[in-house]
């Protein structure tokens, strides 16, 4: 059976175009003549999800997956953006468009990029003071829960 990257043999064709007698891969033919039989294609319905950092370093492998097909959408463990969490992905840049949680199901309709959401980590400043005492102690600030 013959192959073509990206698309499934669906049998010949007596016509290049596909506009002649068909025979279905497998099929029996009795020619009655010579005759040239043309490879029939349709394209590969497998859709390609495609994950982008957004901001972040490192890469999340895209994801195939049949028109109709449900897919887990992966989380950003293998992203770093300093000072920054993960809140989920979306199909704009910015946010705008529709949203999708970290490990929630998207049914494939067709390719798509999805963009890593970011939203700023809360700073925190700590002071000391020295209360009656004396000398100083220089203040420290870190990201909340660090």
């Amino acid at each position: 059976m013959p192959t073509l990257s990206g698309f499934f043999f669906d049998g010949w064709n007596s016509a290049a175009n596909g506009s002649g007698t068909t025979f279905p891969a497998g099929g029996a033919y009795t020619p009655s003549s010579n005759v040239t039989l043309y490879a029939q294609w349709s394209a590969d319905p497998n859709e390609t999800i495609s994950f982008a950092a957004n901001g972040a370093s490192g890469t999340i492998a895209s994801v195939t997956g049949g028109v109709g097909t449900s897919i887990t959408l992966p989380n950003a463990a293998s992203l770093t953006y300093a000072g920054h969490s993960f809140v989920g992905w979306n199909t704009m840049v910015l946010g705008g468009g529709t949203n999708y949680l970290s490990a929630s199901s998207l049914v494939v309709t067709s390719s798509i990029t999805l963009y890593a959401q970011w939203t700023p980590t809360a700073t925190v400043l700590i002071n000391f003071s020295p209360n009656g005492g004396v000398g100083s102690v220089a203040a420290l600030s870190g990201d909340t829960g660090a």
